[in-house]
């Protein structure tokens, strides 16, 4: 029984042993056996009440162990160097929209031609700031022009008006 067993465990030092729900030994692999040097995985399995034990050599397990760790290490340094990556790419397209975004308000506070606004395409959160930033500017340019229209309309006819006073009858 026992080999019928543990034909299905490597045979790396562990072995198996199966007790009866009375703790009575039914199949044991090692009969005397230093448990300082193995680690035991114990189950109990639910139609019978027969507890079964691996007992695996610590040396087996902490190997295990270290390659777990290995593992883990080699996983989360990939991960941090693709963070790395995706962050810097990331933060070279904000910086570029933000610089574009400085080169508007520049071109803007300068008098310049300020660039069109493109409505058909989707936006980030930056390109939307720049749009309406710019029709911003350009309704304060056409608000600059109106009130200066203005204020030349009302000096021609502050002049006019005073004309018609030096010169009433003509």
């Amino acid at each position: 029984l026992y080999q019928t067993i543990s034909s299905s465990i490597p045979d790396n030092g562990e072995f198996l042993t199966v007790m009866s729900e009375n703790d009575d030994l039914i199949v044991s692999g090692e009969e005397s056996i230093n448990t300082n040097n193995f680690i035991a995985f114990e189950t109990v399995e639910k139609n019978t009440g027969w507890k079964i034990r691996l007992s695996v050599p610590l040396h087996i397990a902490n190997k295990l162990t270290i390659q777990y760790i290995r593992i883990m290490i080699s996983f989360l340094l990939g991960s941090l160097i693709l963070s790395f990556f995706l962050a810097l790419a990331l933060t070279k397209k904000n910086t570029h929209q933000i610089s574009i975004l400085l080169d508007t308000i520049h071109n803007a506070e300068a008098g310049l031609p300020l660039p069109e606004i493109d409505e058909s395409r989707n936006k980030t959160t930056i390109e939307y700031i720049s749009q309406r930033m710019i029709a911003s500017f350009l309704e304060k340019d056409y608000l600059k022009a109106q009130l200066e229209a203005k204020k030349y309309k009302a000096a021609h006819a502050e002049l006019v008006a005073m004309q018609a006073q030096l010169n009433p009858h003509f």
